[in-house]
């Protein structure tokens, strides 16, 4: 997922300034390519969240509603069979929103907020400071923007169809966000962000050093 997303912006920024490094891209197509990136890498991953999210929620669910999967592979063949390979991309349309929005905040807003530290703070652009800063930033812009389509996309994997009226609560993401928003408030929609904020933290600090000092690495090869 994460590989698909970062090697595809790579890509296009690649082809935006025709792979010339020292030549910066707009604001708005590093947006772009942000949100293309995270579309394709939600989209092919979307089987794998399906089964993750199922498999973290089976604690939760009386015995007899759990699905008890073995593994994601049993996850993977279950679903399949039971409920048909379409399945495997239910909530498509809420992980590609979110893939497009996580996308934006950790590879596009870290762009632009590592040119801004350097530029108008004055910061070295090759120092490990500089490069924290803006995974910081990136990581915190990352968790505003997919919170709300978190909570939608957690919901929408797990729903079940209503007994009575023979349909799912929720005709899609943005469906959700408004039916939640409204019966809990807007506050709804930022649940867990404390524990989103310090997930993302790590893992964008820590992915985004450690590719800034591989460029430095390979720049000279």
């Amino acid at each position: 997922y994460s590989g698909s997303r970062f090697g595809m912006y790579d890509a296009i920024k690649m082809h935006l300034t025709n792979g010339d490094p020292t030549k910066a891209l707009s604001f708005q197509e590093k947006v772009g390519a942000g949100l293309f990136s995270g579309a394709f890498g939600a989209a092919i991953a979307n089987p794998c969240d399906v089964s993750m999210v199922r498999m973290q929620a089976d604690g939760k669910l009386p015995l007899e509603k759990r699905r008890n999967y073995k593994n994601v592979f049993d996850a993977f063949a279950r679903i399949s069979s039971e409920e048909g390979i379409g399945t495997m991309w239910r909530g498509t349309s809420a992980t590609v929103m979110r893939g497009m929005l996580v996308t934006v905040g950790q590879v596009s807003c870290y762009d632009a907020c590592k040119e801004f530290y350097i530029n108008i703070v004055g910061m070295s652009s090759n120092a490990v400071t500089t490069h924290f800063a803006g995974a910081l930033s990136a990581a915190f812009a990352a968790s505003l923007l997919s919170n709300p389509v978190d909570v939608a996309k957690t919901r929408m994997m797990n729903m079940a169809v209503n007994a009575e009226t023979g349909l799912f609560p929720y005709s899609g993401p943005v469906d959700c966000i408004l039916k939640t928003s409204r019966a809990e408030g807007l506050t709804a929609l930022y649940k867990g962000f404390a524990a989103t904020f310090s997930r993302q933290c790590p893992f964008v600090i820590v992915t985004w050093i450690t590719v800034e000092q591989l460029k430095k690495v390979l720049s000279n090869y």
